[in-house]
């Protein structure tokens, strides 16, 4: 911990935000310190490699092919059940190097994110028909539903200027505190989730915001411009999540997190940063390559209550520094400063400043199929019969959290999914109807025999391909 972090919770109590006796119950609001997946030893996270395959012994059954990039799924020429197959994996370390495959004989797993995930079903072939033809990418399986819906975490913040010492003073001292595991270990914990009722200073006035929400939904000259697809399917989709966020999650979430952040000498800032965003974006392709990077548009904003929910937290965010203990920390505002005073000017700071936490989700979304959905309940692709996306592209609705925890534990649940299937489902073999492994897909030039493995699973564009047999 730093020294200064002891007027976090006190502040906030001061402020109406109640310290909770246990953050993850289930129930986020309140102020905490949250624990972090932190080496103390060198101040590195922890990550799923890290975590999950560092600690394993050598195996014969797991190979990790580093810095390649999938370039596409491959499918067998035939059809079980209505569904394509999936055969392997084309990959390759460059666009100039030669294309290799890898043949599955049960399944392929894409756990590539909500930017690769996606990205690897559309040079595949799995996606809009017309995304897919303007890139000359044969069709496979039309799935209008791959790359929509995306939603991301927006953060912005008010800042001061402080003479005490921050985080960031002390990491730069090189003091022996600087060096120890409890400082190294602590990386802006201080922590508050908060829901509409505070923000909006009571009921009344955030009943009134929350009916407006609803009403755009039913206003199709206001809620049709916010869908970035002419879709039919991915427009009832928007509006199933619309209406899920509304009934649901508005009333009661933790809309906004707070966040104590003091790792910059000299500047203690209080963030504030948008859980569940109305606005939702695409992702698609104008290549065949994977080795071009996909077309991200995130519509930031285009949802008007974003900026709206924003602005409140902000608002919130200031009145803090009038409030002891913090505000003896304090000294100028000097961001945004004191000529951003009212809603219109706060609104403009927002979209003007706002920045991603780097939590994007939801392109891959677990919703019907005629509804844009791109997996169902067990995680596969609709359309195909045996290749998963397990990641946090399959939320289907952005979640007051950041993304580590909920994406292991689905991890988990997958994993317990695919290893003990539920009564009456079966594992899939790759390629033709051979029970012994996948047969290459026709358009395969690949110039190296396949190797073969049970399950094949993709964990990043450029980190690497997995091979698992059981």
């Amino acid at each position: 911990m730093v020294p200064m972090t002891s007027a976090w919770l006190p502040t906030l109590a001061a402020a109406g935000i109640p310290t909770t006796q246990d953050a993850y119950s289930g129930d986020n609001l309140g102020a905490f310190f949250s624990t972090m997946a932190i080496n103390p030893t060198n101040l590195t996270r922890s990550y799923s490699k890290s975590a999950y395959i560092d600690p394993l012994p050598p195996r014969d059954n797991l190979h990790v092919l580093a810095n390649s990039a999938v370039t596409k799924v491959t499918f067998a020429d035939n059809v079980q059940d209505g569904n394509k197959v999936a055969s392997g994996v084309e990959f390759a370390s460059s666009a100039s190097d030669t294309v290799k495959t890898v043949a599955a004989n049960k399944e392929v797993i894409l756990s590539g994110g909500a930017t690769g995930s996606p990205h690897m079903l559309l040079v595949s072939g799995v996606g809009p028909k017309d995304v897919l033809d303007s890139a000359g990418v044969s069709v496979q399986v039309e799935l209008p539903g791959v790359g929509q819906h995306l939603q991301d975490h927006l953060a912005i913040g008010v800042s001061w200027a402080t003479t005490e010492d921050t985080q960031g003073t002390i990491y730069q001292s090189g003091s022996d505190f600087s060096k120890s595991p409890e400082f190294l270990s602590y990386v802006n914990c201080g922590t508050s989730y908060v829901n509409g009722s505070y923000l909006f200073d009571g009921d009344e006035s955030f009943n009134t915001f929350v009916s407006s929400v609803k009403a755009t939904l039913n206003d199709p000259a206001t809620v049709t411009p916010l869908i970035p697809s002419t879709d039919s399917a991915v427009a009832e989709g928007y509006k199933a999540i619309y209406q899920s966020y509304t009934d649901k999650i508005l009333p009661k979430a933790g809309l906004i997190e707070i966040l104590f952040s003091i790792n910059t000498p000299g500047t203690i800032t209080v963030q504030t940063a948008l859980q569940t965003p109305l606005s939702q974006g695409r992702l698609s392709i104008n290549s065949s390559s994977i080795f071009d990077p996909p077309v991200v548009d995130p519509w930031y904003f285009s949802h008007p209550a974003d900026a709206v929910i924003l602005r409140q937290a902000l608002k919130k965010a200031r009145s803090f520094s009038l409030i002891s203990p913090l505000k003896e920390l304090l000294g100028e505002e000097t961001r945004p400063g004191p000529s951003v005073q009212t809603d219109e000017d706060w609104e403009n700071y927002a979209r003007n400043n706002a920045n991603t936490e780097f939590h994007p989700g939801c392109t891959c979304a677990m919703l019907p199929r005629n509804k844009g959905g791109v997996v169902d309940a067990s995680l596969k692709v609709y359309g195909t019969l045996n290749v998963r996306v397990i990641d946090g592209s399959v939320f289907p609705l952005s979640m007051s959290a950041h993304m580590m925890a909920p994406i292991y534990g689905l991890a988990e649940k997958a994993a317990e999914l695919i290893l003990n299937p539920p009564t009456g489902s079966s594992s899939s073999s790759g390629g033709s109807s051979s029970s012994n492994g996948g047969s290459s897909n026709n358009n395969n030039n690949s110039s190296a025999a396949p190797v073969r493995a049970s399950w094949v699973a993709v964990v990043g564009l450029v980190t690497g391909v997995l091979l698992s047999s059981f």
